[in-house]
């Protein structure tokens, strides 16, 4: 054909029938029929690409339970785990593991793993990363294992060994945790504990477990390449029999920090008895075959093909070690005859070229598409290219250990490149590959009766325990130990006709199970990290631990220590001993047994569970019903008078002779036969009161119609203590005149019912007494006439009392119809008082109608007084603005809403009345406060500065808040300072706006501050004026110096009088500095 078969995960055979993936030319799972000679497509996922379903390619597959699983791709769900049941025909998606269109890729690093009846692969699910799963076909769900690295990065699991089952218990991989790096892990499938078997190369740096050699099993050991940067990538091993597993180099192949690289290139170490055999390489012999032993814990270089440190490079394209009958088979390069096949004896340690398929250098390279495939006989097949034919299938004879060409399915020097894809699968007799006769596609190919299935002789050593055998012709090993052994290694041979043998090894211990509960009553230490079984805390199961049984001196190994038939334990032992536990265990005289019927007579000394004798005597009745549990004449004392009723003449004590109480068919047993309250006999007891009941047997006589503990009828006999009621119903009317003829005669013959207190049943009783929860009070004008009197809302008053009724006590109905009002009411209101969907306008539901109520709207306020009279949530408006106080955002309209008003002030323009309107009072509760200049939260009346200038208002100093003044403005921030106290300010603060002026005369003694400071005279002292004798406002004494001082000063006189104006402030912080200066001092 023209598509590619088993390109994705090879073939595999189940249940008769191969499976496999082909492309013709979407990715599919097709099934070869033998029986049939036909092939046939199983399946028909699709996905939006030209690729199909994509069968197998990321995971591969594996059969487990007669069910085939693999990958698969489709549009809606990505890639996710399949599988196919022959058994109906059907294939489905196990789960959507990464919901959507994403792509759990499950098996993408470790493939499909089969064990201990799940299946085992990596997965993602979007949240936690590539992580370790499995799926369990009992339950049908698949579930994350463990999530070794949290959050989504994942831990990403074999990636580099794959997952590797040993011993149908453990899983071995490699993972990166996220903070060990990439080291070896396992999964425990007994235990469900994920561990980490060591951090090889410290830190975060990957020490790559399994990556050229992958987790093997040989002997005690599991052994795996691994690398750190100490001793490179070299041989390591965990010991299974060790308490805790821990990985532990056991060959540095390679000295120091090179590596040995052990099996680098090959795929497959081969294990024969206690060795593993693989590649590895040193400095001195290159790449050569070597050993690794598992007792001594050595390895071994086994052979050196190619001499030089060059090494031959075994099984590099044999696709690793294969053992063929006791042979391991591979490929090697003695750089002479190239890549051929050779053999290595583990008998003799020789090894030797096995055939030269092509002359001279030419390499045949065998096993390079296939592997190597044996059969019972230990022939092997493989493919290889040898002289004159291309890469076609070969055969080994392992009775002569000779190779041939098995068939040259596409002639001359062409390649069928047999089973390149598939490999070599036998099945029956049969052997099946992938072959191509042409350019273009492959076809499935078949060499029958490539075995014949010879005999097996199976074999153990050393022998089994007693009560164990393995069966010589299938190797099944069964029955019941009986002989309690060690932790044993067993080997199973199984050698077919042709003399060759393959050997598996199975360990074997067994346990005592004295209970035999299926638990041992010891595991060994050596015996715990193989196995999930615990001890037995109580070996003969008798509800008692062993420990408390060593202890209390009984037998942890017997039930019943000192044999007297009662246990020593709580748990009863059919036909040995009946349930304890024995308070006794040692004595076999105690507990007593008075009967003999292995129950003790009392329930020991009140320790444990009860387990005595039920019946001690013997009659029939259990000792907790029996009043008399040693007599067994006998049993019961109905009145408790400690007289057996067999004996007692009144056996209930009501009164009445038992023999009366059987003539008068009562129950001698029962003071009231009837239940009825009314006791047989004479005397009353706590379940009914005095009799005798003259109707004993009759519980609805005699009766008490109306419940007022006088009898309706009672017969001529009945006790002096019963009373006849001569008013049955309780209406009022003597029976003598409710004659019940249903018609009225007289007052004397009323016809009425004497059992009915409301013979028409309108509610009004026939007589002048009301009856509670029947009728109200009569007497019923009509009692024949349910509509007289009136009553529309059935509420048992008359709508209207006829004055022609005089024996009526009834009262009138003031709400005929019930609707809630008055009649009266409802007249003036307009609607009909016999109507009850008829009522008046109610705008506050009060059963007021609006007309008449006062306050129509329910909100307190006299609708006189209420701005909004039919607006239940608002009744006054305080700045009439047509909207309610309660509604109005400014209630008092003061352009202050009342979120940020005092809720005290509100309804207030000035709420503390202190002049000040509050929209503009930061006090508005306060009289006495209404400014505050500086803004500090203290109103101007209390604050000692009121403008925060530091300089307090009055002449008193306050620490921390201001220097004692007075401040002449007590209310502008820029200036406190007015010498003559003229109103203007002798400077301001820059930087601080004010409306002040400043004082040009700060002294007011009528020369300017300039002026005297240029006459040199203190501009701030009225005292202190210039000369000025001839009173023309300039002084003498600086002209007659201005030739003096010219010299000295002139500079400075200039550019005072340049920049007179301008230097004004600078002057002016002058003077204020020296004040401040001259105040301090004095202060001082």
């Amino acid at each position: 054909s023209s598509g590619t078969l088993g390109q994705n995960f090879g073939m595999v055979a189940m249940d008769g029938m191969l499976y496999f993936d082909a492309n013709t030319p979407k990715s599919q799972l097709w099934q070869y029929d033998p029986s049939t000679d036909s092939i046939s497509e199983i399946t028909s996922i699709s996905q939006s690409s030209s690729y199909g379903g994509q069968v197998a390619k990321y995971g591969g597959s594996a059969t487990l339970e007669h069910i085939l699983y693999f990958d698969a791709t489709e549009s809606a769900s990505g890639t996710e785990l399949w599988a196919y049941s022959p058994l109906n025909d059907t294939y489905w998606m196990i789960d959507d593991i990464r919901s959507g269109s994403g792509s759990s890729k499950p098996g993408s690093s470790t493939g499909l793993v089969p064990m201990s009846g799940k299946l085992w692969f990596n997965a993602e699910d979007g949240t936690h990363g590539n992580e370790l799963w499995s799926y369990d076909p009992s339950s049908g769900t698949a579930e994350m294992v463990t999530d070794l690295s949290p959050g989504s990065s994942g831990s990403s699991p074999g990636v580099f060994s794959g997952l590797v089952p040993i011993s149908d218990r453990w899983l071995l991989f490699d993972a990166d945790d996220g903070t060990t790096g990439i080291e070896p892990w396992v999964h425990d499938t007994f235990t469900g504990y994920t561990t980490l078997l060591g951090d090889i190369n410290p830190g975060t740096s990957p020490s790559l477990p399994g990556y050229l050699l992958p987790f093997m099993h040989v002997g005690d050991h599991i052994v795996f390449d691994a690398s750190n940067q100490t001793h490179g990538t070299e041989l390591w091993a965990i010991d299974k029999t060790s308490q805790n597993w821990e990985a532990t180099l056991v060959c540095d192949i390679w000295q120091g920090s090179s590596s040995g690289q052990p099996n680098s290139g090959s795929d497959e170490p081969a294990v024969i008895g206690d060795r593993i055999y693989f590649s590895a390489r040193d400095q001195a012999h290159g790449s050569e075959l070597w050993s690794f032993n598992s007792v001594d814990q050595t390895c071994t270089r086994n052979s050196d093909i190619r001499p030089g440190s060059q090494g031959s490079n075994p099984g590099s394209v044999s696709r690793g070690f294969h053992n063929i009958a006791g042979i391991i088979a591979f490929s090697a390069n003695d750089g002479t005859s190239g890549n051929e096949l050779w053999f290595y004896s583990p008998e003799n340690s020789t090894s030797w070229l096995a055939a030269d398929l092509t002359s001279g250098t030419i390499s045949s390279y065998p096993g390079q598409y296939s592997g190597f495939t044996t059969t019972d006989e230990g022939h092997a097949y493989f493919t290889a290219s040898s002289s004159g034919s291309g890469y076609e299938p070969h055969v080994i004879d392992a009775t002569d250990f000779s190779t041939s060409l098995l068939a040259d399915i596409r002639p001359g020097s062409h390649s069928s490149e047999s089973a390149r894809s598939t490999g070599y699968v036998i099945m029956n007799r049969d052997m099946y590959f992938d072959a191509k006769e042409s350019t273009s596609g492959s076809d499935l190919w078949v060499v029958r009766n490539a075995t014949n299935n010879s005999a097996v002789a199976w074999t153990v050593s050393p022998a089994l325990p007693y009560g164990l055998e393995i069966s010589p012709v299938d190797g099944t090993i069964s029955g019941t130990p009986t002989q309690v052994t060690d932790l044993t290694t067993y080997q199973i041979d199984a050698t077919n006709s042709s003399g060759v043998t393959v050997s598996i090894y199975i360990e074997i211990a067994v346990l005592a199970d004295n209970d035999l509960d299926g638990i041992p009553d010891t595991v060994p230490d050596d015996l715990s990290p193989y196995t999930d079984l615990i001890s037995d805390s109580d070996d003969d199961n008798d509800g008692i631990s062993d420990s408390v049984e060593v202890n209390s001196g009984s037998s942890p190994l017997d039930v019943d220590s000192d044999d007297d038939g009662f246990c020593d334990g709580p748990i009863e032992v059919s036909g040995v001993c009946t349930y304890g536990p024995d308070p006794y265990p040692m004595n076999p005289n105690f507990p007593v047994d008075t009967d003999g019927d292995r129950l003790a007579d009392s329930d020991f000394d009140g320790n444990g569970p009860a387990v005595a004798d039920d019946d001690d005597d013997n009659d029939g009745f259990i000792d907790s019903e029996d009043a008399f549990p040693l007599d067994p004449s006998d049993w019961l004392d109905t009145d408790g008078d400690t007289v057996g009723d067999l004996s007692d003449t009144d056996d209930d004590n009501d009164g009445v002779d038992d023999v009366d109480e059987h003539i008068a068919g009562t129950d001698s047993t029962s003071v009231d036969t009837d239940d009825d309250g009314i006791c047989d006999g004479p005397y009353a007891r706590q379940s009914c009161t005095t009799g005798p009941d003259p109707y004993p047997i009759d519980p609805l006589l005699p009766m008490d119609t109306d419940g007022d503990g006088l009898w309706d009828n009672l017969p001529d006999d009945a006790a002096d203590n019963f009373v006849e009621d001569y008013d049955d119903d309780g209406d009022g009317l003597d029976d003598t005149v409710e004659t019940g003829t249903g018609f009225y005669i007289s007052p004397s013959d009323r016809g009425t019912d004497p059992l009915n207190p409301d013979s028409d049943g309108d509610g009004f009783c026939d007589g002048s007494n009301e009856v509670e929860g029947t009728c109200s009070r009569g007497e019923d004008p009509e009692p024949f006439n349910p509509n007289i009197p009136m009553d529309r809302d059935q509420d048992r008053l008359a709508d209207q009392v006829d004055p022609q009724w005089p024996a009526f006590y009834g009262d009138e109905d003031a709400d005929d119809d019930g609707d809630g009002y008055t009649d009266s009411m409802e007249y003036k209101c307009d609607s009909s008082a016999l109507n009850p969907n008829d009522v008046p306008d109610d705008l506050d539901g009060d059963f007021i109608c609006d007309d008449e109520d006062p306050d129509m709207d329910g909100d307190g306020s006299f609708n006189s007084e209420d701005r909004f009279p039919e607006d239940p949530n608002d009744w006054s408006d305080f700045d009439n603005d047509g909207v309610g106080d309660n509604s109005d955002l400014d209630s008092d309209g003061d352009g202050l809403a009342n979120e940020y008003e005092h809720p005290e002030c509100i309804l207030s323009l000035d709420c503390d009345m202190d002049g000040t309107p509050d929209v503009s009072d930061p006090f508005p509760t306060d009289p006495t406060e209404y400014s505050d200049t500086d803004s500090d939260g203290i109103g101007d009346n209390s604050d000692p500065d009121s403008d925060g200038d530091q300089i307090c208002d009055g002449s008193t100093s306050f620490q921390g808040i201001c220097t004692g003044g007075p401040d002449a403005f007590p209310y502008d921030p820029a200036a406190y300072l007015d010498t003559d106290g003229d109103g203007l300010t002798d400077y301001l603060i820059e930087g601080i706006p004010s409306t002040l002026v400043i004082d040009l005369d700060d002294d007011g003694d009528g020369w300017d501050d300039l002026e005297e400071i240029r006459c040199r005279s203190d501009p701030l002292d009225s005292n202190d004026v210039p000369s000025d004798v001839d009173n023309n406002k300039e002084c003498e004494s600086v002209g007659a110096q201005v030739s003096e001082t010219f010299a000295v000063f002139g500079a400075f006189i200039a550019l005072l009088l340049v920049v007179g104006l301008f230097a004004t402030p600078l002057i002016r912080d002058h003077i204020r500095k020296r004040i401040e200066s001259s105040r301090s001092e004095d202060e001082g």
